[in-house]
């Protein structure tokens, strides 16, 4: 039978308001792994603001964005990839 795996938890992080991901290469291998082993990837795009503003919610949309098309480049399959986002 198989075996069920735990869910893996990876944090990427951005200098602040910026939406360009720069992923460190050990990083960037480990979740590259887990992301093209896993049925579902889900990416949740977060700033540290303390306000729901239109800058903040675009900030982390496209924070989320931009680790998708990381992982979409490394081969993962992106219909299994589902973005969503936090803003403050």
């Amino acid at each position: 039978a198989a075996q069920a795996r735990a869910n893996s938890v990876f944090t990427v992080r951005f200098d602040s308001g910026g939406t360009r991901a720069s992923i460190p290469a050990e990083l960037s291998a480990a979740l590259i792994d887990e992301a093209k082993q896993a049925p579902l990837i889900v990416l949740k795009g977060r700033t540290d603001g303390t306000s729901d503003s239109p800058i903040e919610s675009r900030i982390a949309r496209e924070r989320a964005a931009a680790v998708r098309a990381h992982l979409v480049a490394a081969g993962v399959d992106a219909t299994r990839i589902r973005t969503t986002y936090q803003p403050a």
